[in-house]
């Protein structure tokens, strides 16, 4: 399968915008990369998309990169986050109801 050699890759991603092509062993395949998207010590992973290169993916993750997680992905869990939280305080809020009514 993939395996990640960290040492190696500690090596070959210094700065950010650094990243390395993750192959599988047996056949040579790309199946992804590993990319410094922000000025810390610990990658992302790039999976290749549909009909796209993973140079191109690689490209479009670090324009999208503000801080070490790309902004799409900041923005789905922030709204999943507030979502949740609004759910909890409806049944939170049901539930103080219920216990007045008793």
């Amino acid at each position: 399968g993939l395996q990640w050699d960290e040492e190696k890759y500690k090596t070959q991603l210094i700065h950010k915008g650094d990243w390395a092509k993750l192959i599988h062993e047996p056949s040579g395949r790309c199946y992804g990369a590993s990319l410094l998207s922000g000025n810390c010590i610990r990658p992302i992973f790039v999976s290749i998309g549909h009909r796209i290169s993973i140079e191109t993916a690689v490209r479009l993750t670090i324009e999208v990169c503000k801080y070490r997680i790309p902004e799409p992905i900041r923005a789905a869990d922030h709204l999943g986050r507030e979502y949740v939280r609004k759910i909890r305080g409806k049944t939170e809020e049901e539930g103080e109801q219920k216990k007045e009514v008793d």
